[in-house]
């Protein structure tokens, strides 16, 4: 990765030439400055709109004033480990009755 990095730089480098670049900020200045002395008001850009501001600490005591869900009921490892192969059981048995009757066989075989 090092060399690869280390290529894309080789790669990516050249000699700074000031004259490649130009300087957008101070063509704005300048042309803002041409225009005032012309007599011209300056034009100023509005504000963007902020959109839907939400302040943060107003949005979690409003949560936390709601009345709380109780917590979920919490399940054991067993419970877990067996939920997967009732459900590739069941989603098999919905696909292909062979392939269902195919994951019975194996089944009774590990018991």
């Amino acid at each position: 990765m090092l060399q690869l990095a280390e290529a894309l730089i080789k790669q990516k480098e050249t000699t700074f030439d000031p004259k490649n670049y130009e300087d957008r900020y101070e063509i704005a200045l300048m042309t803002m400055i041409r225009e005032k002395l012309k007599g011209h008001k300056p034009i100023i850009a509005a504000a963007p709109e902020r959109g839907n501001v939400i302040n943060l600490m107003d949005a979690l005591k409003a949560s936390l004033s709601q009345s709380a869900k109780p917590p979920a009921k919490s399940k054991s490892k067993a419970d877990d480990a067996e939920k997967p192969a009732a459900k590739a059981k069941a989603g098999a048995a919905k696909e292909n009755p062979l392939k269902a009757n195919l994951l019975k066989a194996v089944g009774k075989s590990k018991g």
